[in-house]
């Protein structure tokens, strides 16, 4: 056998007859290498302290009953996101160790404003409205400055129909435009900041990708229609700061449950799902889930307008009067009473509410508005009462399945157009042996012909 060392660069070779090695014989040579296998853990190291262990040798047996475990790498979770970052302020986020428990802090970059965007002067150019341009990016950022000057408003239409995802407002806009958002679905995230006073006419009409938002206290003015369409939306706020609410703000929010005013609000105040002026116990807005609270003096222009969820109300003794649209496209609703103190039916109170097969009318209304039960396709038959002394026009146009229908003594100024029921009716009532009375039809549809029952 050789053995071939270096010494200070000589090579020396040594032969070695009749001689061989033991591995780790019980008293071992020098030089000797123990094959080490962990046999237990006493221990467990982590990412911040050793640990301590069993060892044997696999060759000699040898127990190592001190042995050293190294400490071992951190594993990581997710970042979290403590603090958005804003295109000003840096974001901050977060992610904590499975192992030890250690949290890691990190920073997040400033957001880089979205290009393309279009900026315009405004309040004698010293401040910029911004719209989007030629910007195509789903995500989009806007800039809090713009050429050294504050962008203060998001313009109207600004955004309309675009397919953004998210938008991030900054806290320099004060104003959300008319249509600001109009028609953008596939929004599904947006944070108006706590600088924002008034938010416009229809700004986030038909945002149907939107599940909540929340209206800080630093707005004072929803312009009408402003959150209508929204179909996503479950639940709404309104802060105390609120003062004027728009007609129709909500309309056509199918998927609306819940309606809270802050206790806190002068003008506004919320009962059964409600939203009710205070000044005068009008209801302004409603959902499925509403209950009209006694003392309600009147139903506002839209305050129901396409709640199709809705499928029973009861009107309470204290209304006076049911505006325009204000159950328009309730197609839940099957029958509804209204109570002898409504004196006037707004026009398209009730226009579409295709689920509808009785409606009392009583006594003390004296008028019914153009199209108030235009498109009510269920009811069959309907009783004016003598009191009535107007009907619009259109009243009962496209009530397609009425066969009965008894009139009291009404003004041909007064009765509207011919197009106030279906067929021919207005011309028999007016004509020789017509007037008050109850008026039939074998053939009930868009043109139907009506006789007077003697």
């Amino acid at each position: 056998m050789k053995k071939i060392f270096k010494v200070l660069g000589t090579t020396i070779v040594l032969a070695v007859v009749g001689f061989s090695f033991t591995a780790c014989p019980p008293d071992g040579p020098a030089g000797c290498t123990h094959q080490w296998e962990l046999e237990s853990v006493e221990e467990e190291p982590t990412c911040t302290e050793e640990g301590l262990g069993t060892r044997v040798c696999a060759l000699c047996e040898e127990i190592d009953d001190n042995y050293i475990l190294p400490t071992v790498e951190h594993d990581w979770g997710e970042w979290e996101i403590t603090i958005e970052p804003t295109v000003s302020v840096e974001g901050e986020q977060t992610r904590i160790c499975s192992v030890c428990g250690e949290t890691d802090e990190g920073f997040i970059p400033v957001l880089q404003p979205t290009q393309g965007l279009l900026f315009t002067l405004k309040n004698n150019d010293t401040a910029y409205s911004v719209s989007r341009g030629t910007a195509t990016a789903t995500e989009v950022v806007i800039p809090a400055v713009h050429n050294g000057l504050p962008v203060t408003e998001i313009g109207s239409d600004g955004f309309s129909n675009s397919a953004m995802t998210s938008i991030l407002i900054p806290d320099s806009v004060t104003y959300i435009g008319w249509g600001a958002f109009w028609g953008c679905t596939d929004l599904t995230n947006i944070t108006i900041p706590n600088s924002v006073i008034g938010i416009g006419g229809y700004a986030f009409n038909g945002c149907t990708g939107l599940t909540s938002i929340t209206i800080p206290a630093s707005v004072t003015n929803i312009g009408g229609g402003a959150f209508a369409f929204c179909t996503g939306l479950t639940s709404i706020t309104i802060p105390a700061s609120v003062t004027n609410i728009g007609e129709g703000a909500f309309a056509f929010c199918t998927g609306l449950e819940s309606i809270t005013v802050d206790s806190g609000n002068t003008v506004y105040r919320s009962e059964g799902n409600c939203i009710i002026q205070i000044s005068d116990n009008m209801l302004i807005a409603g959902c499925k889930n509403s209950v009209i609270p006694s003392g309600v003096t009147g139903i506002a222009f839209s305050a129901f307008n396409g709640c199709t969820g809705l499928t029973n109300i009861t009107i309470p003794d204290s209304v006076t009067n049911i505006g325009g649209y204000a159950f328009k496209d309730c197609t839940g609703l099957t029958s509804i009473i209204i109570p002898d103190s409504v004196t006037y039916i707004g026009w398209g109170a009730f226009q579409d509410c295709t689920g509808l097969t009785s409606i009392t009318i009583p006594d003390s209304v004296t008028s019914i508005g153009s199209s108030a039960f235009s498109g009510c396709t269920g009811l069959t038959n309907i009783t004016i009462p003598d009191s009535v002394t107007s009907i619009g026009g259109q009243a009962f146009y496209r009530c397609t399945g009425l066969t009965s229908v008894t009139l009291g003594t009404i003004t041909e100024d007064n009765f509207g157009t011919n197009y106030a029921f279906p067929g021919n009716l207005r011309e028999v009532y007016f004509a020789d042996g017509g007037g008050a009375g109850t008026y039939t039809t074998t053939n009930p549809g868009w043109t139907p012909t009506w006789t007077k029952q003697e």
